[in-house]
């Protein structure tokens, strides 16, 4: 009988360490579903900054492809101001050739009318 109660209280202690070992294995389970849990807010929130991240990326891309059609835009423009002004330099290089044409002639034409009249007076 008293090796059936030695029996019985080492099964007994037996039993109080597994006991012991489950509850230790249920907490390692418990923080370790905790740390999963952690990493998946973590993930998540890493998701949602590189979501934004990649958003604002877009919206600068867009804000680029506008500046750079400005300046295409204004760069054309200036182009077109520079041959505007080009042409109307070559027009006003003409007009002061025809300017000095007329002058040249209506100085032959008064030194003719001053010839004529001087030797009208002879």
């Amino acid at each position: 009988m008293e090796t059936s109660k030695t029996a019985v209280a080492k099964e007994k202690q037996e039993l109080e360490e597994l006991k012991e070992q489950l509850r230790i294995a249920k907490q390692d389970i418990e923080s370790e579903r905790k740390q999963l849990e952690d990493m998946k807010n973590v993930m998540e929130t890493s998701k949602t900054a590189v979501a934004k991240e990649r958003q604002e990326l877009e919206e600068l891309k867009e804000q680029l492809r506008g500046e750079k059609q400005d300046i295409e835009s204004e760069r054309k423009q200036l182009e077109d101001m520079k041959n505007v002004m080009e042409t109307s330099k070559t027009a006003v290089a003409e007009e002061r050739q025809e300017l000095e044409e007329l002058k040249e002639q209506l100085r032959k034409e008064k030194q003719d009318n001053e010839s004529e009249e001087n030797s009208w007076r002879k």
